[in-house]
């Protein structure tokens, strides 16, 4: 039986930020550091592969006016409706 991480390991190529900036920040912004999945002019949630998640994170902090950010696993729900999906 494989385990929650195994399953990650092999349906998830990505990971989720969700960040929360001090003042208004333009879409036009945000969206070509990954996939936009909701957006206010204070928050933002985008989905970014894993190989680029710490540059990308990196890069913001650096140059949009953050107040906080979380980098977080996807939900189970999606890497379940994945497999049933591809089945």
């Amino acid at each position: 039986m494989p385990t929650f991480a195994k399953l990650r390991e092999k349906y998830v190529d990505h990971k989720v930020l969700k960040i929360t900036f001090k003042k208004q920040v333009m879409a036009s912004e945000v969206e070509k550091f990954g996939k936009v999945k909701e957006y206010d002019k204070l928050r933002i949630v985008l989905e970014v592969s894993n190989e680029k998640v710490k540059n990308v994170a990196s890069e913001i902090l650096a140059i949009l006016p953050v107040d906080d950010i979380l980098i977080d696993e996807v939900e189970i729900e999606e890497i379940i409706r994945k497999i049933y999906l591809e089945s």
